[in-house]
């Protein structure tokens, strides 16, 4: 029953504005000052403010409240706060909480439904006098998940500058602690802190040393000795009173106060606390194959970021069956697949969203081929070629006369080409990265040196008839000699000319040709060409003959 009408007196409570848990009903919140630019960043530099309004005790529902029996390490413990729909203290010293302003219930670390608070950022804040003496050690510890980076208080011994202890989160997405004893003073600066993440941190002083904790990690720390400036007779949770913008911006959860200063095993210690474990796993893809590859047998490795996890897996819609990190399917066969893996914790909390890759497995080979013509016999010591893939996606690789394949794109352009045979081969590779096991092949020949040692003779010195018989001869080592010409102009021929002669191609040609010459009498000059098979035209020769009436 007594849990019932706590649960029912803070609800009211949190409804009602000014009357909440361990807050009197005539209570007005202090008057809040205009920050500055500097109290806005560093609260260990705030100017003094007017001593807050002293606020009434807490009402008996605390002083009937029963602590947890199921602390941690409750030795040397003064404060327990554990937030959700109370601000009750659950030590044994009845330290509990006066509210001001609102605090809204939430989920905690482990999800569990108003297990903490959340502070609004501007008027949310919670005061706990202390009937304790903090002396010479103590340890301060609390779980945030802070809304937004900015300058904002955890928790402080007092509003003044000058306060024995202040814990708080930076504008810089650090975590920051100042600390008085008599006439020194110390700030310890160090970690970096994320939104919308629970952190634990931790300040802790043993008489000679002070540490600052970020999630069970020291992350500053500095020599210090002496009595505790003060000594502090409250804790302020969640502001520095009358400065509004310091004010703590989202849930706080299990703070405590210790009078000793734990060491690192009692901090990481309360880091790894657990709960009631409702949180599930996350599950991390390490090791996948490629979106697109030629590889059957696939390796995968996972993890979770938890520790003590048993891992589920299932290869398209096979079925969930136990699975560890490294796992392998054999030969898989060409197609597209799908791998889901999730953690399960020793709670039996399943990731609910498991970590999945939908890939491709091909092993077929592409097809290269020839686009355009291709030459089988070139005139031209510069040739391009054109080719394509029977995929998408392919690359292409040449090689050119027996040397290596190198990287070539279609269009592809050999310069400077020597007389003589040539071979290029292309092939492809795909996107799988398969390649083409029996590569286009193409042979032409290069001949770009035209016929050599042309000859030209009429058989006759002179004659009465005006068709006469000429001796012709020429060499092409190349392609052969496949023509000739003969005119009485010297003008070169074009290909089309019909003064060409085809013979059969040859290396060494050597024949004669009946021409017939002109009419009129006199001395008549013949000219004479040679064209070998790729086109390349030869020098002229003359020959001569005098018609007689």
């Amino acid at each position: 029953m007594l849990l019932l009408s706590i649960v029912a007196w803070f609800t009211l409570a949190l409804g009602s504005g000014p009357a909440c848990l361990g807050k009197g009903d005539d209570e007005t919140p202090p008057e809040e000052l205009p920050p500055t630019e500097e109290q806005s960043t560093d609260p260990s530099t705030l100017p003094e403010d007017p001593p807050p309004e002293v606020l009434p005790e807490p009402e008996p529902l605390c002083a009937e409240h029963d602590p947890a029996g199921d602390l941690l390490d409750d030795r040397d413990l003064v404060l327990f706060l554990r937030f959700g729909t109370t601000t009750c203290d659950d030590s044994d010293l009845g330290h509990h909480g006066i509210l001001n302003g609102t605090l809204t219930p939430t989920k905690d670390r482990f999800l569990s439904e108003n297990a903490a608070s959340s502070f609004d950022g501007t008027s949310s804040s919670v005061r706990v006098p202390l009937s304790t003496t903090l002396g010479e050690s103590f340890t301060l510890a609390a779980w945030v998940k802070p809304s937004t980076k900015k300058t904002q208080i955890v928790a402080r011994t007092g509003a003044s500058v000058t306060t024995a202890i202040s814990l708080q989160l930076t504008a810089k997405e650090q975590v920051s602690a100042t600390l008085h004893t008599a006439g020194t003073t110390i700030t310890l600066t160090g970690g970096t802190y994320a939104t919308e993440v629970w952190s634990s941190i931790v300040l802790t002083y043993n008489g000679t040393q002070a540490a600052l904790y970020l999630n069970g990690t020291q992350v500053a720390t500095s020599e210090l000795r002496g009595v505790l400036a003060g000594p502090p007779s409250e804790l302020l949770i969640g502001t520095r009173l009358g400065i509004a913008a310091d004010t703590f911006a989202g849930p706080i959860d299990d703070l405590r106060l210790y009078t000793r200063g734990l060491d690192a095993a009692g901090v990481r210690a309360l880091h790894e606390e657990t709960g009631a474990d409702n949180i599930p796993p996350e599950t991390t893809l390490v090791e996948k194959p490629a979106t697109l590859g030629n590889q059957k047998d696939i390796v995968f490795t996972f993890t979770s970021n938890e520790a003590n996890v048993g891992f589920q897996c299932d290869l398209d819609t096979s079925g969930w069956a136990p699975c560890l990190s490294g796992l392998t399917y054999p030969g898989l066969a060409d197609g597209q697949h799908t791998f889901l893996v999730r953690a399960v914790d020793v709670a039996g909390n399943q990731d609910a969203t498991p970590a999945s890759h939908t890939f491709t497995v091909e092993t077929l080979p592409p097809e290269t081929e020839w686009t355009g013509t291709l030459p089988g016999l070139s005139a031209s010591a510069t040739q391009s070629f054109t080719f394509r893939c029977n995929e998408t996606g392919c690359t292409f690789a040449c090689s050119l006369d027996g040397t290596d394949f190198a990287t070539c794109t279609s269009g592809q352009t050999s310069r400077n080409l020597a007389d003589g045979s040539h071979q290029l081969l292309v092939r492809a590779t795909d996107a799988a990265g398969n390649l083409d096991q029996s590569p286009a092949e193409h042979t032409w020949t290069v001949d770009t040196t035209p016929p050599t040692s042309p000859y030209a003779r009429i058989v006759v010195a002179s004659t009465r008839r005006h068709d006469v018989e000429v001796e012709l001869a020429s060499d092409d080592a190349t392609s052969g000699v496949a023509g000739h010409c003969l005119k009485e102009t010297p003008e070169q021929p074009t290909v089309n000319h019909a003064c060409w002669t085809p013979i059969e191609e040859t290396l060494v040609f050597e024949g004669t040709a009946v021409f017939q010459l002109s009419e009129g009498t006199g001395r008549k000059v013949v000219y004479a060409w040679f064209r070998d098979k790729a086109g390349n035209l030869s020098a002229y020769v003359t020959a001569s003959v005098k018609v007689l009436p």
